[in-house]
C-alpha cells in the first residue's frame, strides 16, 4: 500500500512539474507577441485572485491546472517522439514490441521493471523540457527583434544550446530505455525456465 501510494505521488509530482514548465513556455511567447493582451489578462487574473476565498483553494486549483497541463504536455511530447520508437523497432528487428516486453518484465520481475520505469520517468521530463524549449524560442526571437539587448541574445543562444543538448539527451535516454527493456526481458526470460525446471521435493507420507 505504501509503495503504491509513493508511486502515485511520484507520478503526480512529475506531471505537476511538467505542467509548470509547459505553462511557463506558453506564457513567455504570448507576452512577447501580444504584450498589451498579456498585460490585460494578467491584470484580470490578479484581480480575480485577490478576491479568492483562501490560499488553500488557490493551491488546489493551481495544482489541478498544472497536473492537467502536464498531462497534455506529456502526450504532445510523446507524439513528437513516437516516430523514434518505430524507427528503433524496425532497425533492431525486435520480434516482440517494447510495450509487450515491458508488460512481461512487470509480471515476472518487479525489480527489473523498476529499472525500466526509472528510465521512462526521466525520459518523460526530458521530452517535456524539449517541447517547452521549442515553444520558448519564437518568443525569444520576437523579443530580440523588437529590442535587441545583450541579455536577450544570451538567452536565445542559451535556449538554443539547451534545446540541442536536450534532444541529444532524449535520444540517449531512449536508447537506454530500450536496452533496459531488452535486457530485463532477456534476464527474466532466462530466470523463468530455470525456476520451472527446479525439482519439486515431495514429502513422504508417514
Amino acid at each position: 500500500m505504501t509503495e503504491t501510494l509513493g508511486r502515485f505521488l511520484s507520478n503526480v509530482i512529475e506531471f505537476v512539474i511538467a505542467g509548470v514548465l509547459f505553462t511557463t513556455a506558453l506564457v513567455l511567447p504570448f507576452n512577447a507577441f501580444f504584450p498589451a493582451e498579456a498585460a490585460r489578462v494578467w491584470k484580470q487574473l490578479t484581480g480575480g485572485l485577490a478576491g479568492a476565498p483562501s490560499d488553500a483553494l488557490l493551491f488546489v486549483v493551481g495544482s489541478a491546472f498544472a497536473y492537467a497541463a502536464g498531462t497534455f504536455a506529456e502526450n504532445m511530447s510523446r507524439l513528437a517522439f513516437e516516430w523514434r520508437l518505430n524507427k528503433v523497432k524496425r532497425s533492431r528487428a525486435v520480434p516482440i514490441s517494447h510495450g509487450r516486453m515491458r508488460t512481461a518484465i512487470m509480471a515476472r520481475n518487479p525489480d527489473l521493471y523498476l529499472e525500466v520505469e526509472s528510465q521512462l520517468k526521466r525520459m518523460r521530463i526530458e521530452r517535456v523540457l524539449c517541447l517547452c524549449l521549442l515553444l520558448l524560442l519564437p518568443g525569444l526571437i520576437a523579443s530580440l527583434a523588437r529590442h535587441a539587448t545583450g541579455a536577450r541574445v544570451c538567452a536565445l543562444v542559451a535556449a538554443s544550446l539547451a534545446l540541442v543538448l536536450t534532444l541529444l539527451q532524449v535520444e540517449q535516454r531512449f536508447r537506454r530505455y530500450c536496452r533496459a527493456i531488452e535486457r530485463g526481458y532477456e534476464e527474466s526470460s532466462a530466470v523463468q525456465p530455470d525456476a520451472a525446471k527446479e525439482p519439486v521435493v515431495r514429502k513422504k507420507r508417514r
